[in-house]
């Protein structure tokens, strides 16, 4: 049973870390084949809710400018990008991402249950999922 609520709890972890991962991706892919359909599609992805937070009332209105288009292109995608990178969210972003991985990590550190062995293997696959 707590190994049940162990491997939950990481689950949901390292499910976090992944998609907040991809939503970082969205906004500022690593290839320029990386697939933005999401950002194009004006999916609430995190960097925008992060902006949007951030965002004092000229920035919000320039992001919903963007926002409130019937269909998005890829200049909408740079100008959002551009707002964002003034917002300085993808520091924020990443230092979200950066704490949720070492939450995970954590997690199976402090873990009693987890045999050494197996535990370096599960270390090493969440860095390798997240990275």
């Amino acid at each position: 049973n707590e190994l049940k609520n162990t491997i939950r709890k990481l689950t949901a972890k390292i499910t976090l870390s992944i998609q907040m991962k991809k939503d970082i991706a969205q906004i500022w892919p690593d290839s320029s084949s990386e697939n933005q359909n999401n950002a194009l599609n004006k999916t609430k992805l995190l960097p925008v809710i992060i902006g949007l937070e951030k965002a004092s009332i000229s920035h919000k209105r320039k992001i919903g400018e963007i926002y409130f288009k019937r269909v998005l292109q890829q200049e909408d995608l740079n100008n959002l990008r551009k707002i964002l990178d003034e917002l300085m969210v993808r520091e924020d972003c990443m230092r979200i991402l950066n704490k949720s991985t070492k939450d995970s990590l954590k997690e199976i550190e402090k873990n009693t249950i987890i045999q050494s062995e197996e535990k370096k293997l599960l270390l090493d696959f969440i860095k390798w999922m997240v990275n």
